[in-house]
C-alpha cells in the first residue's frame, strides 16, 4: 500500500491518492463499497475483517469539502482510491 499526497498552489488543489496493489475489487462491488457496512466481497470480509465504514466515511468528509472520490481498480493490480480536494483560500494567505 501506498500514500501520496500533492498540493498545487495556483490551483490550491490537494490530491490524495492511495494504492493497494494486494487486492483488486470488481466492478460490481466499487459503487457500493461507498455506502456504510459494505465490503467488497466475501474474500476482502474473510481477509481484512472490519465494519465496512472506511470509505464511506472518506467520501462523507470529502464531499462536505465539496471534494470528489474516485474509486479506480485493475483485475490483479489492485486498486486506486483518489481523493481531490480544492481548498478555500482566505483574504492575506
Amino acid at each position: 500500500m501506498s500514500l501520496r499526497i500533492k498540493f498545487t498552489s495556483n490551483t490550491s488543489t490537494l490530491l490524495i491518492t492511495v494504492i493497494d496493489t494486494d487486492e483488486d475489487i470488481a466492478r460490481d462491488d466499487q459503487t457500493p463499497v461507498f455506502e456504510y457496512f459494505v465490503h467488497a466481497g466475501f474474500r476482502i470480509t474473510h481477509n481484512f475483517g472490519g465494519y465496512g465504514l472506511g470509505l464511506f466515511v472518506i467520501k462523507s468528509l470529502v464531499e462536505l469539502m465539496a471534494g470528489v472520490v474516485e474509486l479506480q481498480s485493475t483485475i490483479v493490480q489492485g486498486f486506486k482510491v483518489c481523493v481531490t480536494i480544492v481548498c478555500q483560500q482566505h483574504a492575506g494567505e
